[in-house]
């Protein structure tokens, strides 16, 4: 993993981490968090200096699929913990950095590993896209909110159509709305999904060679993408 300035082309390497799935800026810039294993074995929350590319673990867990976030002050995490004796029964959980005290936030059970949060800019709420549910033949957003109160189901759509570019969810940074693509016949779409109410409106964007998933910028002008195609071959040595 690398970090690039864009103003200077300058490239610094995180150096002693193997693999870092899905790595997220803390709020300051100054760090990043990511759920992975370090040379020692251990799986966990790492935190990382950008400058010296160190690496502290924050909190141990069980497989990679974490997917840690930050708060939006920065002074806590959020990331997805699987229940002692049950790897399928999957809970989210709000970590402060400051003192190590945790609390259960959510859970549900469509929630399984791989399902992806985001907090909204604000730091009011969670959205949290659940994993397909075979009994429904569905697929959902909830938004949680982060002080306490009752989670609402956002929006539920057939596994046919369900959220493509999994766990892309982007807030909007007013935390109105929130950025994510859906499949459409052949083609997937970029979307918008007002947090208020649930609908989704088309933005006529075709992203069917994004590949990855994407981030949207803080001022909510740009889009960073990956995309292509990828291909395997046999070679005779």
């Amino acid at each position: 993993v690398a970090v690039r300035s864009v103003e200077t082309g300058e490239v610094r390497r995180m150096r002693n981490i193997q693999y870092m799935p899905d790595p997220r800026w803390s709020p300051d810039g100054r760090s990043l968090i990511a759920g992975t294993e370090d040379g020692k074995g251990r799986t966990g929350i790492f935190q990382f200096d950008v400058q010296s590319g160190q690496a502290k673990l924050i909190v141990q867990t069980e497989g990679l699929g974490s997917n840690p976030r930050w708060s939006a002050d920065g002074t806590k995490i959020f990331y997805v913990k699987t229940r002692p004796y049950n790897v399928e029964d999957m809970l989210i959980r709000e970590r402060d950095l400051r003192t190590g005290v945790e609390r259960d936030v959510f859970t549900h059970p469509m929630l399984r590993r791989g399902s992806g949060i985001e907090v909204s800019p604000d730091g009011r709420y969670l959205a949290v896209r659940m994993n397909s549910d075979p009994a429904s033949q569905s697929s959902s957003v909830f938004l949680v909110p982060v002080g306490g109160g009752e989670s609402r189901e956002l929006v539920r759509v057939p596994i046919a159509s369900e959220m493509n570019l999994a766990p892309t969810l982007n807030w909007t940074p007013d935390s109105r709305a929130l950025l994510t693509a859906r499949k459409s016949g052949a083609r997937v779409e970029l979307v918008l999904i007002d947090a208020d109410t649930g609908f989704v409106r088309p933005l006529n964007v075709d992203v069917s060679e994004w590949t990855g998933g994407f981030t949207l910028s803080r001022d909510g002008r740009s889009l960073a993408f990956l995309m292509g195609k990828s291909g395997a071959e046999v070679w005779a040595l």
